[in-house]
């Protein structure tokens, strides 16, 4: 059977939702609401922004040796081969983040509903880690990423 389009076109689609119990974030919960983290699926669109997302930092590093070759600085080439092969440490020894962090944070912020601000799904990976990797599975599998 061959897809049909005029079928396709009129039909009324939307991305699925889920709500997903999260015990560790019930002190952040009015007393009658459900303990639940509403996620949607991932569109197209936004699961190339993750992807990006995650790129965007290795591509600054990239851009910055680049530039520091241009400008034959031997210091900023070092740093940047560094950067470049050694990822996860700044040229002050800082950890970074690991691109896997970054991808499930931009996940986490655009599959919740409603759209969760960055600042709230650093704090809740770093002190609900065990929410937010179960919160991020779940995009996963609605999202069939």
């Amino acid at each position: 059977m061959a897809f049909d389009i005029n079928t396709f076109d009129a039909a009324t689609v939307s991305l699925p939702t889920k709500r997903i119990p999260v015990p560790q974030l019930k002190d952040f919960f009015g007393e009658e609401e459900p303990v639940e983290w509403e996620i949607k699926a991932l569109s197209g669109l936004e699961l190339a922004v993750v992807e990006e997302w995650a790129q965007k930092e290795k591509m600054e590093t990239m851009k910055n040796l680049f530039e520091a070759i241009a400008a034959n600085s031997v210091d900023k080439m070092k740093v940047g081969f560094e950067e470049l092969f050694n990822p996860n440490i700044d040229e002050n020894g800082e950890a970074m983040l690991p691109q896997h962090y970054l991808k499930c944070l931009k996940k986490f912020e655009l599959a919740s509903v409603p759209v969760c601000p960055s600042h709230v799904a650093v704090k809740i990976a770093k002190f609900f880690p065990s929410a937010f990797y179960t919160i991020v599975r779940e995009i996963d599998v609605l999202s069939a990423a």
